[in-house]
């Protein structure tokens, strides 16, 4: 019995709960890569500020 003839023969109810949880395991790891690329996002512009703005800053008070 080939994965597709097997897959064909289960319930339309569990055809759809796999599709839901695809789509579900899909939207949760685009999510978090999301999540982890705004971080690093914000430490990288923390950094930019720190190192580059507040030195500008200092020397126009001069």
């Amino acid at each position: 019995m080939s994965p597709g003839r097997w897959f064909a023969d289960r319930p339309v109810s569990m055809k759809i709960m796999t599709v839901v949880a695809v789509v579900a395991v899909a939207t949760l790891s685009i999510a978090y890569t999301g999540f982890t690329r705004l971080q690093t996002l914000d430490t990288k512009s923390r950094l930019l500020y720190t190192d580059s703005i507040n030195p500008l800053v200092d020397l126009a008070a001069l």
